[in-house]
């Protein structure tokens, strides 16, 4: 299920298999249609960790939208930020050519 497949990337992720880590949580998205916050939070953290910025920015807006009243709102508003400044100055963008506005 996908509780299961989020457990089980979240494991694999404190293990640094980022690969593995980032398909089973793409599958517990994928298992709940797309409406999985906890599960686009955590890969956003795996992107940012991998310093795949725009992947990471695109996830957190995600659980943004997805869970608004979340207590993690504000840290990750805050985290959003500073990867919003960083793709600027690196220059870096995600799929659509923006440097952090997810359109989904």
């Amino acid at each position: 299920d996908a509780e299961a497949h989020l457990v089980l990337g979240v494991a694999l992720a404190e293990q640094k298999d980022y690969a593995n880590a980032e398909a089973a949580m793409r599958e517990a998205v994928s298992l709940r249609g797309g409406d999985f916050p906890y599960a686009h939070y955590n890969l956003g953290q795996l992107y940012e960790t991998t310093e795949r910025i725009p992947e990471a920015v695109r996830e957190y807006e995600t659980f943004l939208r997805q869970a608004p009243r979340d207590n993690n709102r504000a840290p990750v508003e805050n985290t959003l930020r500073i990867l919003r400044r960083r793709a600027a100055r690196e220059g870096t963008t995600n799929q659509s050519g923006d440097t952090g506005t997810a359109n989904q």
